[in-house]
């Protein structure tokens, strides 16, 4: 925050200090770091960036009939997984089992509207995984758009709920 007259003004973050060296400026003092081992993994998203796929989604008749290109981004955050300290396949989800199910999905029969198309991903996402994921994610976007500006795609995002941390 600034005051109305003076200059501005920083507070440092709460868990470091400012300590001051002979001849030079503050310098920023945190926690050792050795005790970042101790903290707590609260849990683990698998982030999907990226996905393009041909399909035959839109409103007009033309975009049903010709392939066009499309973009998923998608976040599946897992239920109870401890990959992160096995590193064990079964304890995670394949990412590219999930890449393929969207891929499916979106080479699949025509949608008009891209809410349900990420929505039909999202639904498959959760019937093919139930309780191993929570939060779900995904991001379609259409990267021709039938509109008379240019512009770098349009896109929709469906999130359907589970514990997000």
């Amino acid at each position: 925050m600034r005051p109305a007259d003076g200059p501005p003004t920083t507070s440092p973050p709460a868990d470091r200090s400012l300590a001051a060296t002979s001849g030079s400026a503050p310098v920023l003092v945190g926690p050792p770091a050795h005790t970042a081992s101790r903290l707590a993994v609260t849990g683990t998203t698998i982030a999907i960036d990226g996905i393009r796929v041909l399909g035959r989604h839109g409103l007009t008749p033309e975009e049903r009939e010709r392939a066009q290109p499309f973009e998923i981004d998608m976040l599946v955050e897992l239920s109870g997984s401890n990959a992160y300290s096995t590193d064990d396949i079964s304890d995670t989800l394949d990412y590219g089992a999930i890449v393929a199910l969207a891929v499916e999905v979106l080479e699949g029969p025509p949608h008009k509207l891209l809410e349900l198309l990420a929505g039909s991903i999202v639904k498959r996402i959760r019937n093919e995984y139930g309780d191993k994921v929570g939060y779900v994610a995904v991001t379609v976007r259409k990267l021709h758009p039938p509109i008379e500006y240019h512009v770098g795609g349009v896109g929709v995002t469906v999130e359907m709920p589970g514990e997000r941390r």
